[in-house]
């Protein structure tokens, strides 16, 4: 083989090698820029957690992470002892186009929330996109899941006023306007 040729080609091998070296190393400085968005993201959701009273509180601080966070959905069912079922879910408002979520390629996770008097806990069901980095999505999930954690069901004052109010025979939808949240309300049979 010619030697010319030789030192080209080893020439070649190396650029190659030195352009992934490069990629890899902006990749992991746009992964820790990110984190350390979604830390300062997480912190914020820790303030308004620890002011939650109320179970409509808390649930606003669930929607006001998630949205944070980017997620896609986020749904929490909560039976009761009235053979009642309260239904909480949080959908991303895609630009206001109104579509519904893929579900496809999605990541999708199960967090369970501790609560007072209750050897059973809730399962909050969690759908993220990866937006290209799985491993991105997945620090946002365990700043999530550490958010529940802390400020699970249990944290909350024992009397609410929310657990007062009488449950009426009938159907219920509720839309908070500005975290984008629902409460749907049905009575058991």
């Amino acid at each position: 083989m010619n030697p010319n040729r030789k030192q080209s080609h080893n020439t070649l091998i190396g650029s190659r090698k030195l352009h992934h070296l490069l990629n890899s190393i902006q990749q992991r400085l746009g992964l820790t820029h990110q984190q350390r968005k979604d830390q300062k993201k997480f912190e914020e959701a820790q303030l308004h957690f620890r002011d939650a009273q109320t179970l409509d509180q808390w649930w606003e601080c669930v929607c006001r992470a998630a949205k944070a966070f980017d997620f896609s959905c986020v749904s929490l069912e909560i039976a009761s002892r009235q053979d009642n079922t309260q239904n909480r879910i949080w959908k991303k408002d895609d630009n206001g186009s109104g579509e519904d979520i893929n579900l496809e390629n999605l990541l999708q996770m199960h967090i369970p929330i501790e609560r007072k008097h209750s050897a059973n806990p809730l399962q909050l069901e969690i759908r993220v996109k990866p937006n290209g980095s799985l491993e991105a999505a997945g620090n946002r999930i365990a700043l999530f899941a550490r958010l529940a954690d802390e400020f699970g069901l249990n944290s909350l004052p024992d009397a609410t006023d929310s657990q007062k109010k009488p449950i009426h025979q009938a159907r219920i939808e509720q839309i908070n306007p500005n975290s984008g949240s629902a409460i749907l309300n049905t009575l058991g049979p």
